[in-house]
């Protein structure tokens, strides 16, 4: 395993940001002179690497089976929400993932957000944790979510399968605070749409948040 958590501008140098909105808009900020917070991303990679060793889509798959996905009935999908969700939290996250991860914690203040990046039709809030091991059990819950029925729900209403592609999380400082609106305008004319951005007044931004 290459990276656990990795800084968000060593990512972008390599065009590891470009498919999420968030985190390209904050590598953007950042190379026009806009002071980031210590951001650090677990890639995508790391959450398929979970699924594969633990061989979770086939045993997914198996759970869903049966089930018509091009119409199917809430009661038997919410039916197998605990069981998917139980797969994941009974599978345990390689050492030396672990290991990767508690060492790129450091430069991060004692409480960090773990949350997925936003796109322009959400913000997600994440969850806020102190670092080390809460912060470690934070992204396997932020995985299991998806899992959730509201997830698996919407999932299915649209592309008609339980499937789901891996995408990164963001291990930011815990402040969300709204940085303003000059703060605002200038990011807005940087990344050409409307934003706001979220900040920690003493460590810079934390976030994009897509109006």
């Amino acid at each position: 395993m290459s990276a656990a958590l990795t800084p968000l501008l060593e990512l972008a140098q390599h065009g590891e940001t470009d498919a999420e909105p968030e985190l390209a808009a904050l590598a953007r900020l950042a190379a026009a002179g806009v002071c980031l917070a210590p951001v650090r991303v677990v890639p995508a990679s790391a959450e398929e690497l979970f699924y594969r060793l633990n061989n979770l889509p086939a045993q997914l798959s198996a759970l869903f089976a049966g089930l018509d996905l091009r119409d199917p009935d809430e009661d038997d999908l919410e039916d197998r929400v605990d069981a998917a969700q139980g797969l994941l939290k009974r599978h345990f996250l390689l050492d030396e993932f672990v290991d990767l991860f508690y060492a790129g914690l450091g430069g991060l203040p004692e409480r960090v957000r773990v949350r997925r990046p936003t796109t322009p039709a959400d913000t997600p809030p994440g969850r806020v944790v102190t670092k080390g091991r809460p912060a470690l059990l934070a992204v396997k819950d932020a995985w299991t979510d998806d899992w959730a029925f509201r997830a698996l729900w919407r999932r299915v209403r649209k592309e008609h399968s339980v499937a789901l592609t891996a995408r990164p999380l963001l291990v930011a400082p815990a402040a969300q605070d709204d940085a303003g609106d000059a703060a605002a305008g200038r990011a807005s004319g940087v990344l050409g749409t409307r934003v706001r951005l979220l900040h920690d007044p003493a460590l810079g931004v934390t976030g994009v948040r897509f109006l």
